[in-house]
């Protein structure tokens, strides 16, 4: 450990320290023991752990208004004026001033510039997206209600997901619909009539052949056969 005798800084791996307390290498703290998580500083400027247990809370109310809020918010990108100080890439993110207009609960005045609790946003954030899930619901609803109050809906194109049609097209799909029925209905009694035509032929047919049969059967039982005249014998006493 090294303590600069001119501004009383203390440097722990480092013979120069630039800062009241300059470290070199990890530091580790008890309190921030338990696993990966966010780090934050409290009211006194301790690093702690950030806190969101509910035993911790109290007054605990559910976000309203969120949707007009995250409406209202800017997202800019910027350049860092010190870029010493604070490096000479370009960062993307809010206005602290901005904000605290419109969601002050999560702008911290501290030292010599305001700063923003960006995790805390998160919880408007999710609030918005329910407000906006709700509207997305009731307004679905309406117009299931107000198309069940009219009979006729017009449009100038009837769309499903990317694929539309206007009027022009939807007459000749149904016209070329009808035309293909039509065919279809004509050509299908012409199967049956002729399939009739040959049952009846064949009927007919058999009928013939049962009427020469029985006129055959009819001639044989007219035509009689007569029987032979048998001569008298020749008187032996006349002999």
């Amino acid at each position: 450990m090294t303590i600069n005798g001119v501004d009383q800084n203390v440097g722990i791996g480092i013979n120069a320290p630039l800062e009241k307390l300059h470290v070199s290498g990890t530091i580790r703290a008890s309190n921030l023991a338990g696993g990966a998580t966010n780090l934050t500083t409290d009211a006194n400027g301790n690093i702690i752990r950030d806190p969101s247990d509910v035993n911790l809370k109290e007054n605990i109310n559910t976000l309203d208004g969120s949707l007009d809020k995250v409406l209202r918010l800017r997202g800019v990108s910027y350049d860092w004026k010190d870029t010493e100080r604070f490096g000479t890439q370009t960062e993307i993110g809010f206005i602290a001033q901005e904000v605290e207009v419109i969601v002050p609960e999560v702008v911290r005045s501290g030292g010599d510039y305001k700063s923003i609790n960006t995790r805390n946003l998160v919880a408007v954030v999710v609030g918005a997206v329910q407000e906006m899930h709700e509207i997305m619901i009731g307004f679905g609803d309406k117009i299931i209600s107000t198309l069940g109050v009219f009979d006729r809906v017009e449009t100038d194109e009837l769309c499903v997901g990317v694929t539309c049609i206007n009027e022009e097209e939807l007459i000749n799909l149904i016209e070329n619909s009808n035309q293909s029925e039509n065919t279809n209905s004509e050509n299908e009694p012409e199967d049956e009539v002729t399939e009739d035509v040959v049952e009846d032929d064949s009927e007919e047919v058999d009928a013939e052949d049962d009427s020469e049969e029985e006129e055959t059967v009819e001639d044989e039982e007219v035509i009689e056969v007569p029987e032979p005249e048998v001569a008298d014998a020749p008187d032996s006493s006349s002999q």
